[in-house]
């Protein structure tokens, strides 16, 4: 059991002292409970030269990894297996350390008034789980996650096995960076945990197209309606088709709004021509299309979209 300790910080428990290679290796043993649900039972495991927490593949099951803070490991906050991130698969039938369990999926981050409402999917056998979320500064170069703040957890009870898709509230602001854990159990004994989840940014349901091109999203359902390009006042492009992806993936987001710069090649004569050069993603649930808040809109429609 390791609790309340600092794990590649120094004293004060935020300046840098990683380890040159994992922060915790685990490694033949089963059984380990790394942090807890206590007040105090969290480590901080930052700074490390390899992965915060390495579950080695003859490590076995039931290892339990709660209420931690691991952030800024040079490779992976959680890997099992000791090979770098493990997909999901359907159903969870793979094996290996800690049976490879899978991680949720966040499907949808919305904040309203300090608080977001997540929409998850969970794929494992039937059973009860404690999903763990954490806030994080910034996501890994890969996507996944770490879990720099715990800021909250949800109970999944009688899960039947196989996918099935859950909602809950945490406390949070648009733009928080957002991963998950799955674990074994509601209570203690708690068994094996799963890696961090794909990261998620939280947003308050509102996408603003501010291009007139026509690039797709870099990253489809990470909550961030962005091409990986700029637009003409060089800000992060978001397009209409981008716009409709993220859409489309986050349920509970519902607005897509305007805010095309002049400079857009698609605008002349204050108006703005959008032209698809392949039909865009048929809108899966209801979504506002407000062209009404393009700046300069008084009561004739200057954004056009053209699909001749």
């Amino acid at each position: 059991m390791i609790q309340g300790n600092y794990i590649g910080v120094q004293a004060d428990g935020v300046s840098p002292l990683g380890n040159g290679a994992k922060g915790i290796h685990i490694d033949p043993v089963s059984g380990n409970t790394i942090g807890g649900i206590g007040a105090n039972d969290g480590n901080i495991i930052a700074y490390n030269g390899e992965d915060g927490v390495t579950v080695n593949p003859v490590a076995g099951t039931d290892n339990t990894i709660l209420g931690n803070s691991i952030y800024a490991n040079t490779n992976h906050g959680i890997d099992l297996n000791n090979d770098g991130e493990t997909d999901n698969d359907g159903g969870d039938i793979d094996a290996g350390p800690n049976d490879l369990l899978n991680f949720p999926v966040i499907t949808s981050a919305v904040e309203s008034g300090g608080t977001i409402t997540i929409d998850f999917d969970l794929d494992v056998p039937a059973g009860d789980y404690r999903i763990e979320f954490f806030d994080n500064t910034a996501a890994d170069g890969t996507g996944y996650g770490e879990g720099e703040a715990w800021v909250g957890s949800y109970d999944v009870l009688t899960h039947p096995g196989g996918l099935a898709s859950y909602s809950t509230t945490i406390p949070g602001s648009s733009g928080d960076i957002l991963t998950a854990t799955t674990t074994e159990a509601v209570a203690a004994p708690f068994g094996s945990t799963s890696e961090f989840s794909i990261a998620y940014t939280a947003s308050d349901g509102i996408f603003v197209v501010n291009s007139t091109g026509d690039a797709g999203d870099n990253n489809i359902g990470d909550g961030v309606c962005y091409t990986g390009g700029n637009n003409s006042a060089l800000a992060n492009e978001c397009t209409l088709r981008a716009a409709i992806e993220e859409a489309n993936f986050a349920s509970n987001a519902n607005t897509i709004n305007f805010n095309m710069p002049a400079g857009e090649s698609g605008h002349s004569g204050g108006i703005w021509t959008i032209t698809p050069t392949a039909p865009n993603d048929d809108i899966v649930h209801t979504v506002l299309i407000d062209a009404t808040t393009q700046p300069g809109f008084v009561s004739d429609p200057i954004v056009q979209l053209d699909g001749s």
